[in-house]
C-alpha cells in the first residue's frame, strides 16, 4: 500500500494533518511548501485525508476508482 499523496497546489499549510496524525507521520516539506507524509511512520489509516479541509491529501490505495473496482468485482 502506498503512503498519502499531498497535492501541493491544494495544500493550504493549515497543519491539520500534522496535528491529527496519531503516528506523527506528517510533516511540512519546506521545499514544496506543502505537507508531506513520512512513509516509514505512516500506517495508511487515512485520518489525514479525511481531516484535510482542502482535500489536498489522497490515499492512492483507497482511491474512488480502486474502491468502485472492488465493489464491481464482488
Amino acid at each position: 500500500l502506498s503512503s498519502p499523496v499531498v497535492d501541493p497546489d491544494k495544500c493550504i499549510l493549515c497543519l491539520t494533518c500534522v496535528r491529527c496524525c496519531p503516528y506523527q507521520a506528517m510533516e511540512v516539506d519546506r521545499q514544496e511548501g506543502a505537507a508531506a507524509s513520512i512513509p516509514e511512520a505512516c500506517q495508511r489509516c487515512g485520518i489525514c485525508a479525511g481531516e484535510c479541509p482542502a482535500r489536498a491529501i489522497t490515499l492512492p490505495a483507497w482511491s474512488e476508482e480502486v474502491l468502485v473496482g472492488q465493489l464491481e468485482a464482488n
